[in-house]
């Protein structure tokens, strides 16, 4: 007869502990898995791109022949549901329009709103790059992205904005790379209760 699967076994807690060590051990799942924790199934708010981009600073200098305007102080930059903080912030502009955004601080921080019934992801790094013809941000040194309680840490995390995609990597070109860590909070493991499978 073959052994029927045990019930208790299979419903062993797994610590946060455990499963950093197997995601870091391998990319093509961890990969998967964060965007399984950080996806919100949906794009972000379909305005967000839209709208336009309002910064503050203390201060702001531009330079026509390289087509930056830089911004100093207190920065905070604003697109629809999108926020920036940091301390300086670079605009890039081609044909008029801001190809791309670099933010730096101690650290620098980027929120959005993915949808409308969606919590914010929240992210931080050393530099944020927004390459807006891409749709996509890159946090490098030290970088940090949660949302609801489920949080990636890595040298560099890539985050693809219309797909709410997150990849992470610990690979560095200064020094030792930083090894990628993953807390998974204990909602995201708990198993569908057999009346919600049904439905």
């Amino acid at each position: 007869m073959t052994p029927k699967p045990n019930p208790t076994r299979a419903r062993q807690p797994i610590t946060d502990a455990t499963y950093r060590s197997r995601l870091t051990s391998s990319r093509p799942f961890l990969t998967g898995l964060v965007w399984l924790l950080l996806s919100a199934g949906a794009n972000a708010l379909p305005d967000d791109r839209e709208q336009p981009i309002k910064i503050t600073a203390d201060s702001a200098s531009r330079d026509e022949r390289t087509g930056e305007t830089r911004y100093s102080g207190n920065v905070i930059l604003l697109q629809g549901s999108m926020e920036i903080h940091a301390s300086d912030l670079v605009v890039t502009h081609t044909q008029e329009q801001a190809s791309l955004i670099v933010a730096t601080g101690e650290p620098a921080t980027m929120s959005q709103q993915p949808a409308a019934d969606k919590t914010p992801i929240n992210a931080e790094a050393e530099r944020i790059e927004y390459r807006r013809e891409l749709d996509k941000v890159t946090f490098k040194g030290n970088a940090r992205i949660e949302q609801d309680g489920a949080t990636v840490a890595s040298a560099i995390i890539h985050y693809l904005v219309s797909e709410q995609r997150v990849q992470a990597s610990g690979d560095s070109n200064e020094g030792p790379g930083q090894r990628v860590e993953v807390v998974i909070p204990p909602s995201a493991l708990e198993q569908p209760k057999p009346q919600d499978a049904k439905q």
